[in-house]
């Protein structure tokens, strides 16, 4: 009978935040792309917010040198993803070009869904690969 190994509490604590940081990072970049543009400020710092406890769990396994680098470079070029919204949200916002707002809110929320996807699988692999340690 195989036996299953169990994270070490701060590997739990370092996990949770990865995927809290995250989850909170694609939430208000997706709300970024479709929310009125009063919004933005407070929106962009809640995003940061995310990718703050994001790169804290990074220090935290890279000081336990774990090897999970891969999963973060996921995250980053799952983030990478949304740059070309978000140049449309600005370019409209200064430029006075009119963007089919429904367009961009499919696009964000069809992204929203990948990332949701992707970065679900992506942290249960990042659990398996901590437990094969």
């Amino acid at each position: 009978m195989k036996t299953r190994r169990t994270l070490e509490a701060r590997d739990r604590l370092s996990v949770m935040l990865f995927v809290f940081g995250q989850f909170t990072a694609f939430f208000f970049i997706t709300l970024l792309q479709v929310s009125p543009m009063r919004l933005f400020v407070p929106l962009l710092i809640l995003m940061h917010v995310g990718i703050a406890l994001f790169i804290i769990s990074r220090k935290r396994f890279l000081e336990d040198k774990r090897d999970v680098i891969f999963h973060f470079r996921i995250v980053y070029g799952l983030l990478a993803l949304y740059l070309p919204l978000l140049v449309f949200k600005l370019l409209e916002r200064f430029s006075g070009a009119r963007i089919e707002e429904s367009l961009i809110a499919v696009a964000a929320y069809s992204l929203a869904g990948i990332c949701l996807v992707v970065a679900s699988l992506n942290a249960l692999r990042m659990v398996r690969t901590l437990r094969s340690e």
